[in-house]
């Protein structure tokens, strides 16, 4: 990551140079090389089930990626992906798997959100009431407590 000292007057400066007091600002890295992280990220977790990864099952697109600023000022990393399987469970556990994945990887001032996309809309009650879940902060913070969770959410995201 590129990183650039500003003093508060605005000239950069070195590091070596900078006086201690000086606030340092970190410059974001460019959005086009962050997504494609990002992406590349997703692309490797494993299917819980086969010994396939995400991205050889095509089920995560870059186009899909997508980094925006909340009203609270936070930077959200928005995913939207397609399960190659209409089992609910196995679309929950790769979903948390990207939610673990990113928040562990990534610096912790960026939210992560995912949503389940449907390739038809049948059934899509149980799917909202899924993305609602994947969204509630509480019960994702409770599925990295339970050990049984985390060893799977562990073995996806190695």
């Amino acid at each position: 990551m590129n990183v650039v000292c500003e003093a508060q007057g605005g000239s950069p400066r070195s590091p070596e140079t900078q006086e201690p007091s000086s606030p340092v600002h970190l410059s974001p890295r460019p959005e086009e090389e962050f997504l494609e992280e990002v992406y590349e990220l997703l692309r490797t977790i494993r299917d819980p089930e086969y010994p396939f990864l995400i991205g050889d099952l095509l089920a995560i697109e870059r186009r899909n990626i997508n980094v925006t600023t909340s009203e609270k000022g936070e930077n959200v990393i928005d995913i939207e992906w397609t399960p190659m399987r209409a089992r609910k469970v196995w679309a929950v556990k790769v979903s948390l798997a990207m939610i673990y994945k990113l928040e562990k990887t990534l610096s912790k001032y960026r939210k992560v959100k995912v949503n389940v996309l449907l390739k038809d809309q049948k059934g899509s009650r149980t799917w909202d009431e899924i993305n609602k879940q994947l969204h509630d902060k509480e019960r994702v913070a409770s599925a990295w407590e339970n050990e049984k969770t985390l060893s799977w959410l562990e073995f996806m995201i190695a």
